[in-house]
C-alpha cells in the first residue's frame, strides 16, 4: 500500500508535461488576443476615389492609436515611383498622415504597415486616382499581397524573445524529466 499523497514518478512526469504544454499554449495565445478587431477605419482619399485635383496628403485613421516610429506608409504612382515625402506624422489621436507630391494624372497606391499602441499591426493597400476622371483600376489579391509585403523590417521584440526563451527552457526541462529514467 502506498502512503497518501504518493505519486509514481511516471505520473508526476506526465502531470508536469501536461502543465508545461498548457503554460506554453497560454503564453503563445496571449499576445494575439483581441487583435482581430484592429483595422483601418477611414482613409483620405478614400479607397477607389476619383479625385479631380491631386491631394497634398494621405491620412489613415485606425481603430487604435498607431505607433508612429514603427509604422510605414508608402504612396506610389502606377510606375512604382514614391510620391510620399518622409515619415508618417500624427493626425489626431488614431491617425497618421504622409505628405504627397503628385504632379501628373494617374492611379496611385497607398500601402501601409502600421503598428498600433497595443502591439498589433494592420497592413493593407488602397488606391485612388487623380486628374483622370475615372476610378483607379482595382487591385488583385496577388498585387495587394506584393504591395503590402513591402521592403521594410522591424527589430526583435525583447519581450517576445524573452518569452520564447522561457518557453524553450520549459520544454527542455520537461523533456529531460520525461527522458530521465529512475533506477528500478
Amino acid at each position: 500500500m502506498r502512503p497518501a499523497g504518493f505519486s509514481p514518478p511516471r505520473r508526476t512526469a506526465s502531470r508536469l508535461a501536461l502543465l508545461a504544454v498548457l503554460v506554453c499554449a497560454g503564453l503563445a495565445a496571449t499576445p494575439g488576443a483581441g487583435y482581430a478587431a484592429e483595422r483601418l477605419t477611414a482613409a483620405r482619399p478614400a479607397d477607389g476615389a476619383a479625385l479631380a485635383t491631386a491631394p497634398t496628403e494621405v491620412v489613415l485613421t485606425f481603430s487604435r492609436a498607431p505607433d508612429r516610429q514603427l509604422s510605414h506608409i508608402s504612396v506610389r504612382d502606377s510606375a512604382g515611383q514614391e510620391v510620399g515625402s518622409g515619415e508618417p506624422a500624427r493626425s489626431g489621436a488614431d491617425g497618421l498622415r504622409v505628405e504627397v507630391s503628385i504632379r501628373s494624372p494617374g492611379d496611385y497606391t497607398v500601402a501601409y504597415h502600421v503598428v498600433l499602441d497595443n502591439g498589433s499591426d494592420v497592413t493593407g493597400a488602397l488606391r485612388f486616382s487623380s486628374g483622370t476622371g475615372i476610378p483607379p483600376a482595382p487591385m488583385g489579391k496577388a498585387e495587394s499581397a506584393r504591395v503590402t509585403a513591402g521592403g521594410h523590417a522591424h527589430g526583435v521584440d525583447p519581450i517576445g524573445a524573452t518569452l520564447l526563451l522561457v518557453d524553450l527552457a520549459v520544454v527542455v526541462f520537461v523533456g529531460v524529466l520525461l527522458l530521465r529514467r529512475r533506477p528500478g
